[in-house]
């Protein structure tokens, strides 16, 4: 029993099931002044300090309190993929290693990124992801194999689709920030001319 003033004495209740400390009871004291405990209560409290996912629960004997992990209801998600994982831990369980509580970083929609655990460093980090995003050659406008997860967009592509019209070929500019069209080459003077009398009406 533990004596907070003169007239008020607490007892730490547990649940039945699984031992984990509840809240203080007050206990009333009965007529020849003996204080019963009500069940699943005991009279001393935890004295040590709980940190981030543990608790308090009741030995074996109920004779003192230890101090467990307490990751039930804690939000898991998988490292290999950054989904999060149904919890099913029981009061005492700590999360497989293949698993984090920590979320992943946010994706704003459209951004060709996406989450990678890094065990090292015990965190998660953006990457470039262009597996699904459509990419061109810059100099030729021709369409692209897609990336692999992870490989950034070299700086010969452009994930800018050119314009869908017939007026190409293209090129990207990158003082425009944009495609522009190819101009057709001028005729040299290499280039053969026709006779005159395949193109004058009057010859013959």
């Amino acid at each position: 029993m533990q004596l907070k003033t003169d007239h008020e004495i607490y007892g730490h209740s547990f649940d039945e099931q699984t031992g984990l400390y509840l809240l203080p009871v007050r206990i009333y004291p009965e007529a020849d002044g003996s204080c019963p405990m009500p069940i699943n209560t005991v009279d001393f409290a935890p004295r040590q300090h709980c940190g981030y996912y543990e608790a308090w629960r009741i030995n074996a004997e109920r004779t003192a309190w230890e101090i467990v992990p307490e990751y039930r209801g804690v939000a898991l998600w998988d490292k290999a993929t950054g989904v999060a994982v149904h919890n099913q831990l029981a009061l005492g369980d700590v999360p497989p290693p293949s698993v984090t509580v920590k979320p992943p970083l946010a994706v704003a929609p459209g951004e060709p990124a996406t989450n990678r655990w890094n065990e090292s460093r015990n965190a998660w980090e953006l990457v470039p992801d262009y597996s699904q995003t459509a990419i061109w050659e810059k100099a030729t406008g021709f369409f692209l194999p897609p990336l692999a997860v992870g490989e950034p967009l070299p700086a010969t592509a452009t994930a800018l689709a050119p314009p869908r019209d017939n007026t190409g070929p293209w090129r990207y500019s990158e003082t425009q920030g944009g495609w522009e069209s190819v101009p057709a080459p001028e005729p040299t003077e290499s280039d053969p001319v026709p006779p005159e009398s395949a193109t004058d009406p009057a010859a013959g």
